[in-house]
């Protein structure tokens, strides 16, 4: 597979085969998308927050209170799609007197809730599935490195070890945050490595050169974009791994679908320039396009999301 990295003429027998099964295999990992879908009502919601339909439909934007058209914020929806966490416009990078203690907003679709933490802002978060843990990166003026935090509904606020990892890592540069639906492992992505710990045992699953990690629901899997662009998905238990994409460049993963099959990336064909959105089917490694990519978007914010949390009820303040 790695002999499709040569010039465009020797692509041409093995575009070939690879168009002749194209239809067949297109619509039915789309079918299996449409049911997988519709019997957990998701849909998908891109980096500016507008939510589609696989038939390319709007299904309206997410609508969340204390927001701006005007600044993407940063957010993240939960391993099962039900649950959405984000940094309201006050928690933002500010001068600490102009704004109260720092909050994480939450929103389930039917409670809104105000997670407080202790620091001067957070630049990046993620949610385990029914919204039991929040892990954010946290900058403090009185302590000099940034530390993870987790937000726990049973045990409050407490930081993460991250020790076991050499060199020591610099949370600063930390690009994204990835959670399992039970929230008991975490990974942390870097423009140029990814890491991935195991918060019962404390062990040290995965560190290598990589970008945006992106953890299966159950924890057992993680999916990355190596640094000569191929879609890697590593079992973190038995250090297995397996290529997607292989006949494409892959520039960024986004979020698994809740049943832990299909992965979103944005990729694109060897002999064409413009990114797609693309979703893997994990257990064949078939994959449908769906639309173009804007510049400087790698697909790396995508994400399953129930459709219930698109409500206006969430732009409502309490």
């Amino acid at each position: 597979m790695r002999m499709l990295r040569r010039p465009f003429l020797k692509l041409l027998p093995y575009a070939a085969v690879f168009a002749g099964c194209t239809k067949a295999v297109k619509a039915d990992v789309m079918e299996q998308l449409r049911e997988m879908a519709k019997s957990r009502d998701l849909v998908l919601l891109t980096s500016r927050m507008d939510a589609f339909n696989l038939d390319m439909t709007s299904a309206g934007p997410l609508e969340l209170w204390e927001n701006s058209d005007s600044i993407q914020i940063p957010l993240a929806i939960s391993p099962d799609g039900g649950t959405v966490v984000w940094f309201p416009l006050s928690s933002l990078p500010a001068p600490p007197t102009f704004r109260s203690r720092p909050i994480v907003a939450m929103w389930n679709g039917e409670q809104k809730t105000y997670l407080q933490y202790h620091g001067t802002y957070a630049q990046t978060l993620c949610v385990s599935s029914l919204g039991d843990r929040v892990f954010l990166l946290v900058r403090s003026t009185d302590i000099p490195n940034m530390r993870l935090v987790q937000i726990s509904a049973h045990k409050g606020e407490s930081v993460v070890d991250l020790s076991g990892f050499s060199p020591e890592l610099d949370l600063s540069k930390a690009e994204n945050l990835s959670t399992s639906g039970d929230g008991q492992r975490v990974a942390i992505g870097f423009r140029d490595y990814v890491v991935a710990k195991d918060l019962a045992s404390g062990q040290a699953l995965v560190q290598r050169p990589g970008r945006f990690p992106k953890l299966s629901p159950d924890g057992r899997r993680i999916a990355f974009v190596t640094p000569d662009q191929r879609m890697t998905v590593h079992d973190l238990d038995s250090g297995r791994e397996q290529y997607f994409l292989e006949s494409r460049t892959t520039y960024g993963v986004g979020g698994w679908s809740p049943d832990g099959r299909f992965i979103i990336a944005g990729s694109r064909p060897f002999a064409r320039l413009t990114k797609r959105l693309t979703i893997v089917d994990s257990s064949t490694g078939a994959f449908v396009e769906l639309y173009g990519l804007s510049e400087g978007d790698f697909g790396s914010r995508f994400a399953w999301i129930r459709r219930h949390l698109l409500s206006a009820e969430g732009k409502k303040s309490r």
